[in-house]
Formats: C-alpha cells, structure tokens, sequence
C-alpha cells in the first residue's frame, strides 16, 4: 500500500472513530484501572423525595440511563432518567419522587448503564434515607452540658442549631457531616421548656427539652 492510499485509510478510521458530537469513540471505552461510577445525595425522608445521581468515569459523549428502584429489597421501579455524559466523562440528574408507602423508603438503589455497543458498563450504588428532625435529651439540668443532634439535612453544609425559650437564645453553628448530621453541645441557664431549632440551606427541623433545676427536683 502506498502512502496516499495508507493517509486516506487512516482519514476513514479516524472519522469513524469519532461519534455524534465530535466524541472521541475508542474501541476501549474506559481507561485501564477505571471503571463506570455512580454516586448519590443522600434523600430526606420528607415528601417529595429530592435527591441527585451523578455518573461518572464513563466515555465523553456516551449516553447513559439512571434507574432508581426502592423496597426493602431494593427490587420496585421508582423512576429512570437518560443522559449524555459531558467532556469529563460526568453527568449529573436529579429525582423528585412520590410514592405512597414511606416505609419502603430506608434504602434506595440507582443503577446507572451505558447504552452502547460497544460498552454496556453498569454500575450500581445504594443510599440510605434519613429523616429530618432533632434529637436531644427529654429532660436535662441547669448549667449542665447536654447533646443535641439535627440529621436529615444537606451533606458537609454550614448548620445553626439554636435553643429558644421566650427572648432567650443559646445558639450553636457547625457543618453538616456527610451523612447530613450535627450536634451541638448546649448548656441552658434557665428551667423551663426549650425549644431546639436547625437551620441548614433553608431546610429546618425543631426538637425540644425540658430544663430542670437539679436531678431531685421537677421544673
């Protein structure tokens, strides 16, 4: 084969190789070492149920489809999304859902698979589902430390957990873990009922605690 022969044959494959969009399309979608990826926020347990998947590791330009199926077995139909993967081999979708039975809620599974010929790759993850809300002591004592836990809320996010009770406020600020959760330490300077409010990218949650005097006594 002469040299403008191999040039045009080579012209032809390259073209070929190139997909819709102006994707490079290699015979080996993924490099060595790496494989398709899906990851998940974790969804709170408050209708509707707002979350979002993002793929990862795949082939710029590739299309791909997010499945989420719910159950106790993971094994329900919930909704399905497709999307085309960007330059960075990364998409990223998002679900609001509504279904009827919340008890079938504790874990949600994603499936995400490549719709191509040449590299169905699928990846799946599992999240758990956390409802919003505080936890904190029924009753804890004047100038004594107690602990107050806010869960259900945005993952790593700046938190304020503040105790009320009338003008009063005592308020504790942090950030979230990735599970969306936070405690703070408070020590209350006056009997009576509080009020224990967290506030995290304008989602709130509210508890509550009864300050007593000392251990002997009712307030």
């Amino acid at each position: 084969m002469n040299k403008k022969v191999t040039a045009a044959v080579v012209a032809s494959v390259s073209a070929a190789a190139i997909g819709v969009g102006g994707f490079l399309a290699p015979a080996f979608a993924y490099p060595p070492g790496k494989h398709l990826a899906v990851t998940a926020s974790d969804p709170v347990s408050t209708k509707p149920y707002s979350f979002s998947a993002t793929v990862s590791q795949g082939l710029p330009g590739a299309k791909v489809k997010v499945t989420v199926y719910y159950g106790r077995g993971g094994g329900k139909f919930a909704a399905e999304q497709e999307a085309i993967l960007g330059l960075d081999g990364k998409v990223t979708v998002s679900f609001s859902l509504k279904l009827r039975d919340p008890d079938d809620y504790k874990v949600l599974r994603i499936r995400a698979v490549v719709l191509s010929d040449t590299n169905a790759e699928r990846a799946n993850t599992v999240v758990a589902v956390y409802s919003r809300g505080i936890s904190a002591p029924k009753e804890a004592y004047v100038d004594e430390e107690f602990s107050a836990t806010a869960s259900g809320f945005p993952a790593s996010k700046p938190i304020t957990l503040t105790a009320i009770r009338g003008s009063q406020r005592v308020t504790v600020a942090g950030t979230t873990n990735a599970q969306g959760r936070f405690t703070g330490q408070f020590t209350l300077p006056k009997v009576g009922k509080w009020s224990i409010v967290a506030t995290s990218e304008g989602k709130s949650a509210t508890g509550r605690v009864n300050i007593k005097r000392d251990h002997s006594t009712t307030s």
